[in-house]
């Protein structure tokens, strides 16, 4: 028998009552705290995937565009693709994130300037990590780090080469999403970085030219 949640409040929604299934999961219409209506999967309103009928979403958009004088710096981009990853469920690699359950902390959601208290700027070539790589974007789980520690620290890679992260200018994608990106063959890349290459050499520079066939004289000349 499927646990009833109605009453109960999951972010800004409160669950009102079942009606339906999709995908073996109950579908609960549920009142947001703005007046909206909306019906949600039970399992997304219990790993806190979805918290309100869209207005949370639409509060950090605009929240995004206050002026801090930074918007157009790199701490603030690499802020702006972490919520974009876990939250925004049109992101192309959002299923390495969101999509496996990790979130943003509400603090750092709700502020770029709470996120820059917290973090400050990152030195040279760091990006974000997660030092639990199943963790969520939040203090004490994030430092700044540079590729080759963050490689350390990658969870297993599944079966697949095309799913393998890899981290640049402080933009994270999967090997397959950079060969899109670069126009560069998985196999060019992968070699680059067996052989030690730095990432962003590996990603930027064109393959070489292949060399011209030498020219065999016949023995009529």
């Amino acid at each position: 028998m499927t646990k009833s949640i109605a009453g109960q409040q999951f972010g800004r929604l409160v669950a009102l009552e079942r009606v339906g299934m999709q995908n073996r999961k109950s579908l609960w219409k549920c009142k947001c705290d703005c007046g909206g209506i909306k019906v949600v999967r039970s399992d997304h309103l219990c790993s806190g995937k979805i918290v309100s009928c869209g207005c949370y979403f639409k509060e950090v958009m605009s929240k995004r565009m206050t002026t801090h004088g930074m918007t157009n710096s790199r701490v603030y981009r690499i802020w702006h693709d972490m919520i974009n990853r876990c939250h925004y469920e049109k992101y192309p690699e959002r299923h390495l994130y969101g999509g496996r359950g990790i979130k943003v902390c509400t603090r750092w959601r709700d502020s770029f300037q709470d996120f820059l208290a917290d973090m400050g700027e990152p030195d040279g070539k760091q990006s974000i990590d997660r030092i639990d790589v199943n963790g969520d974007y939040e203090p004490g789980n994030c430092r700044w780090a540079d590729a080759s520690t963050q490689a350390l620290n990658r969870r297993p890679p599944r079966h697949t080469a095309s799913s393998r992260l890899i981290t640049n200018n402080g933009a994270t994608k999967s090997l397959s999403e950079w060969s899109r990106q670069c126009g560069l063959s998985r196999k060019t890349i992968e070699g680059r970085l067996r052989r030690k290459w730095n990432i962003e050499d590996a990603l930027t520079l064109p393959p070489k030219p292949p060399k011209s066939p030498r020219y065999k004289r016949s023995q009529n000349d």
